[in-house]
């Protein structure tokens, strides 16, 4: 399952069950003055014409596609930009999904044009939810992003389309960094002549596919970050790190990723325990027509165990690496 982090706005606005349906038109009169400035302060709104339960705002800039048993919630127009939020029969990732893919046929892409960090270890709040990064959408001629996220209903899930306008902003679409736009260059920006490489993108093209590694049962994982080159007295090498923190051991932990990374193709070798007590196994795998050699680590970290509801957590690093990383 996959859990959406939301505005304060939107929870105020949209959790209810009964905004699902139509509403009648004195739905805001029934509200005390206070109540209407309370609920038009944390939709970020002016007046009730920009409130509309049951309906899809006119004039906007994307068409929120038709998805399985899908119901409108309603609209939020706010001060550059716009929410729209629908519920459908799917589940969330099956929705977003297919609203994506339609979205697509008009012309929407990924806004920034990036093969992105990899995500290899899947962060988690440990109640089995996944927090997942939403890459948002742009379309060429259209000055703004839009964002689709897609969280659990009762009987399939809740769609909200985030849109944001640039209008009187320069943009791009993809979006640019400056030294790849020639328009956005500037003559005394350093590296100004120099072509900007993404070396993450040259190693999946050159066959690299990076494992996904979902957090053990009721750990909560937080992505510490990734790093990549093709450069450099080592060659080409990527790596990713992650914060675990658990009531399981330091075995048990990385059992757990190890099992994930055989099923995914990589075989590990023996694990070995170091003097300062730092697991590490070593891994291979045959991709794009070469054999990748590659790591899992995992440091534990006794004196930042903590102590929540009773319950002993053990604060664990892990590190996924695929060639020779230079050490700092």
């Amino acid at each position: 399952m996959t859990r959406r982090l939301y505005p304060l706005a939107l929870g105020l606005l949209l959790g209810g069950a009964a905004l699902a349906q139509p509403t009648a038109p004195d739905l805001l009169s029934r509200l005390t003055e206070a109540e209407r400035a309370l609920l038009f302060s944390a939709a970020g709104i002016a007046s009730a014409d920009a409130f509309l339960p049951g309906r899809v705002a006119p004039g906007l800039p994307f068409a929120p596609p038709a998805l399985p048993g899908q119901s409108v919630v309603g609209s939020v127009m706010q001060p550059g930009g716009a929410l729209v939020v629908v519920r459908t029969t799917a589940a969330p990732e099956a929705a977003r999904a297919a609203a994506l893919k339609v979205l697509a046929l008009g012309g929407w892409r990924d806004q920034y044009d990036l093969t992105g960090s990899g995500d290899v270890f899947q962060s988690s709040f440990g109640d089995g939810f996944a927090v997942q990064t939403v890459m948002s959408q742009c379309k060429p001629g259209v000055p703004g992003s839009l964002a689709v996220t897609a969280s659990p209903a009762p009987g399939g899930s809740q769609v909200t389309y985030r849109y944001l306008s640039f209008t009187g902003i320069s943009s791009t679409c993809p979006a640019n960094l400056e030294w790849n736009d020639p328009a956005q260059r500037n003559f005394y920006a350093p590296g100004r002549n120099a072509p900007a490489r993404d070396p993450l993108a040259e190693l999946r093209a050159g066959g690299l596919v990076l494992p996904k590694l979902p957090a053990p049962a009721g750990a909560r994982v937080s992505q510490g970050g990734s790093w990549s080159s093709t450069d450099g007295p080592t060659g080409p090498f990527y790596a990713a790190y992650a914060t675990v923190r658990t009531a399981q051991d330091a075995q048990a932990v990385l059992a757990h990723y190890v099992a994930a990374l055989r099923a995914q193709g990589w075989t590990p070798g023996q694990a070995q325990r170091g003097a300062d007590g730092e697991w590490t196994v070593t891994l291979t795998a045959r991709q794009g027509g070469q054999e990748r050699r590659g790591s899992l680590a995992l440091m534990p970290r006794p004196e930042l165990v903590t102590t929540e509801g009773g319950v002993r957590l053990n604060r664990l690093d892990v590190r996924f690496t695929v060639g020779e990383v230079p050490e700092f």
